[in-house]
């Protein structure tokens, strides 16, 4: 059989919501049970983690912080990175730099990936990724 009958919920407590009717076209090709993304999420401690979220920083179009939550205390944030401080400084064009990227760019570098050191002092950024085979393995640091 092709269907199977099921229900939806509100989201509180499990109470159904009402009907639907389930095919393997509306679980796959609908995608009618995609998860809603949250992260990429790191575990910075026993009790906190970051994500990277829209930016905070008013004056900016664009960009993204990266931002330390509390595990323990649900609301409490703070910005450990922001956009703004990746906003690279002038540079002298050299003949290995990443075309596109101009030298007196005034927008912030897109976060594709990042590692704190043990410290947590320092962070590496991971930008302008180029696909060599089947992943996003060559980018900018």
């Amino acid at each position: 059989a092709d269907n199977v009958t099921g229900f939806k919920t509100d989201g509180k407590e499990g109470r159904p919501y009402g009907d639907i009717e389930l095919s393997v076209k509306s679980i796959f090709s609908d995608n009618l049970f995609s998860e809603q993304k949250y992260g990429p999420v790191k575990w910075w401690d026993g009790c906190s983690y970051t994500t990277v979220e829209p930016t905070s920083t008013k004056w900016l179009k664009r960009g993204k912080d990266i931002v330390l939550h509390s595990a323990k205390n649900t609301g409490v944030h703070e910005v450990i990175v922001s956009a703004s401080s990746l906003i690279p400084k002038r540079v002298k064009q050299h003949k290995h730099h990443q075309k596109g990227m101009a030298p007196d760019q005034d927008y912030p570098i897109d976060i594709e990936g990042y590692e704190f050191s043990k410290n947590k002092q320092i962070v590496l950024i991971k930008t302008q990724s180029k696909k060599v085979w089947r992943t996003h393995s060559r980018g900018e640091y």
